[in-house]
């Protein structure tokens, strides 16, 4: 009798999510609400001179933010989305960074770009699973970011989650103590301006529960608002199953990586989509753009094992990631007249090919 092999396949969540895109004071509040009303003609535009916090939101926000100005006290404004859900509004939600950017919007070192996940479906538990998982994360994560988000003077927007609670492996005993031990216990600044922001989680009502993810520079480029929030959203749906690691030790390998996020499996047969292929294929260019040298030729040899062989043009790679694995490969192929040899790991004809999202 044939054996039957398990098959996992892994496809993006319909966990509800919303962003914030911050960008400077170049352009005025109502060039960008006019913007976004022109790019999104299904969700209404509001827009506020002062800071106002958002909850449930079924429309677009553009609202001032005093803590991403290009000079001292100047002050920016910050896009918030409406509360999505699926691929079709992580698609839709992303296109509106091409738009600010055609209206002539622009980042600096002060912005950021924050995700929120729904999370009233955690309990405590699963709430200090997913803060001991992301403080094992942080030390590679801060390879793929600018290195003004962890060492410049707007990293104290984003400090590390574990610098912060300053917690060793010894006090893991168990989900329960931990909890007790890294929860936030005020709306300070302290609290929320961590790579992994808990405090709605913690302190918020039912409606509010979210994790932030705040370690991001601010960006208005369509693949990586994308990318970021997917993996993201990705990784909380992903934790919410797991077990309690028990230490947070830091992982020590891109793969290791690659595995707490949710987008590794040893077993030959755990089947990424297509949207999550690429997301972990944009993960690693950010390695080889902005991590040190041992990790740029780690991300470049685990590139080189995953990329598939195939042109570019080919059917099985979507329209918007072409172009960034046209750029990857640019980087990862030696400069040698003689042809790379790249395992033929993917090809248009492997049953295990990533899949339609």
């Amino acid at each position: 009798m044939a054996e039957t092999l398990p098959v996992q396949y892994v496809k993006f969540t319909k966990r509800k999510f919303g962003i914030e895109l911050e960008v400077s004071k170049k352009v005025s509040l109502e060039t960008i609400v006019n913007a976004v009303k022109l790019a999104d003609r299904d969700k209404e535009v509001y827009s506020s001179n002062h800071y106002q916090q958002d909850s449930g939101n079924t429309y677009w926000h553009c609202k001032f933010d005093r803590s991403c100005g290009a000079k001292a006290n100047e002050g920016g404004w910050e896009v918030a989305s409406y509360v999505g859900n699926g691929v079709d509004d992580l698609l839709k939600i992303s296109q509106i960074g091409t738009a600010l950017k055609n209206a002539g919007c622009e980042v600096n070192d002060n912005c950021g770009y924050h995700i929120h996940a729904e999370a009233k479906d955690y309990d405590q538990n699963q709430a200090a699973t997913l803060m001991a998982y992301w403080m094992k994360l942080e030390p590679l994560l801060g390879e793929i970011v600018p290195k003004s988000r962890i060492t410049g003077k707007t990293a104290i927007y984003c400090k590390m989650l574990r610098d912060v609670k300053n917690v060793r492996s010894v006090d893991l005993k168990n989900a329960e103590t931990f909890w007790a031990r890294v929860r936030p216990t005020s709306f300070d600044n302290n609290e929320r301006r961590v790579s992994l922001n808990m405090c709605n989680y913690a302190l918020g009502t039912a409606s509010k529960r979210t994790a932030e993810l705040r370690l991001p520079e601010g960006t208005l480029e369509e693949v990586d608002i994308k990318n970021w929030a997917r993996m993201f959203i990705h990784f909380v749906s992903y934790c919410k199953k797991a077990r309690f690691p028990g230490n947070i030790d830091p992982v020590t390998n891109l793969r290791e990586m690659a595995t707490v996020l949710g987008l590794h499996n040893e077993d030959p047969f755990f089947i990424l989509s297509k949207g999550l292929y690429e997301t972990k294929m944009w993960l690693l260019s950010r390695a080889v753009k902005y991590g040190k040298k041992a990790i740029k030729a780690e991300a470049q040899d685990y590139l080189n094992f995953i990329a598939p062989s195939a042109p570019a043009t080919s059917p099985m790679l979507r329209d918007s990631w072409a172009d960034l694995y046209e750029e990857v490969k640019k980087k990862v192929v030696p400069k040698k007249k003689k042809e790379m040899k790249v395992p033929s790991v993917i090809s248009e004809n492997d049953f295990w090919e990533p899949y339609d999202e």
